[in-house]
């Protein structure tokens, strides 16, 4: 019963959301993403984005996602929802972007989630300021 609810609540935005999500354009493909990324080292899993907990308890379809199995969390900050780019381009996770001219990139956290762990780690892009990350796309 736990996971029913978050899978009906997905196929429902799933199918309100694919014309946003296509005019935001895909993260895997985006230039700016790559260099959101740049000098990040994950070695052992995909470069992922992240909400704070505060976020995702406030995002009705990120909490159900992230209590339904579907997304990971953040290690040290309960309650977060992480997505690598290729899940967030196939459902349409928009709540974790934000659009630049060049593409998406992630909204708030950049995170490295290695494959066949529940947590990923935070990885600190502070050279990376000023290529996306919260309050830098266009809204």
């Amino acid at each position: 019963m736990r996971f029913i609810i978050p899978t009906i609540a997905l196929a429902v935005s799933v199918a309100a959301l694919p014309e946003s999500a296509e005019k935001m354009g895909k993260l895997s493909t985006s230039v700016a993403f790559r260099e959101q990324g740049e000098g990040s080292k994950c070695d052992v899993g995909s470069i992922s984005c992240c909400n704070s907990a505060a976020e995702t308890k406030n995002d009705g379809f990120l909490s159900g996602l992230l209590s339904g199995g579907i997304l990971k969390g953040l290690a040290g900050n309960d309650g977060s929802a992480c997505a690598k780019a290729s899940l967030i381009d196939q459902i349409g996770i928009l709540a974790l972007l934000d659009r630049t001219d060049t593409g998406p990139v992630c909204k708030n956290i950049i995170a490295c989630c290695p494959d066949g762990v529940e947590t990923c780690i935070a990885i600190d892009n502070s050279e990376g300021a000023g290529k996306g990350g919260k309050g830098k796309g266009k809204n």
